[in-house]
């Protein structure tokens, strides 16, 4: 048993090191046009080994969307989502705080521009709880909740992403502080707020 220990830390790293791969050539060109020669020869290990952990490029892909999907949802789960709908900007440091452990990585994954899965399972997880937490706020609403939730995870997430391939001039917090101000007051209230 004590054999087994180094071996899966290798395995981990050998794992990491097809991610990052990934991600990298991901930024660089569409997935269709990636080899699984050119992933292995960017993490250092033969073709070989890569099949020994993946069937194909597509299920690598789909690994990579649910595990960043799972740290995702396991952050949100001691979120407070009706604190979230006033301070927008708790949603974007927890995704900061799970960006910023593999920056590398996940930096490649939202600059790509063949993500759309990806964003998709992040957005529909982000939506789901946003409704969640307009329910418990609203609850003779309706059906317009789920509107509201798309609108508004739809919009952060595409301010979030563009945040991330821009110079970053603008911290983080003020870029979430004025998204939190657009979903809740809209754009008469950013307006009234630059006054």
């Amino acid at each position: 048993m004590e054999n087994q220990k180094p071996q899966d830390r290798r395995v981990l790293k050998t794992r990491r090191a097809v991610h990052n791969a990934f991600a990298q050539l991901l930024a660089q060109k569409d997935i269709n046009d990636i080899t699984v020669k050119e992933i292995a020869d960017a993490a250092d290990i033969n073709r070989k080994t890569f099949y020994r952990y993946y069937a194909g490029i597509y299920e690598l892909m789909g690994e990579i969307e649910n595990e960043v999907t799972t740290q995702l949802a396991q952050g949100m789960q001691g979120m407070d989502l009706n604190a979230c709908l006033e301070k927008p900007y708790l949603i974007f440091d927890q995704l900061n705080a799970i960006i910023s452990s593999d920056l590398d990585f996940y930096g490649s994954l939202l600059r790509m521009e063949t993500n759309s899965a990806l964003s998709e399972k992040m957005t529909r997880l982000l939506q789901q709880r946003t409704t969640q937490a307009l329910r418990t706020q609203f609850p003779a609403a309706g059906d317009g909740l789920e509107l509201a939730a798309e609108f508004l995870v739809s919009g952060m997430l595409a301010v979030y992403k563009e945040w991330f391939r821009s110079d970053r001039s603008r911290s983080l917090e003020s870029v979430s502080k004025t998204v939190g101000v657009l979903c809740l007051q809209g754009l008469n209230g950013l307006l009234h707020t630059a006054e």
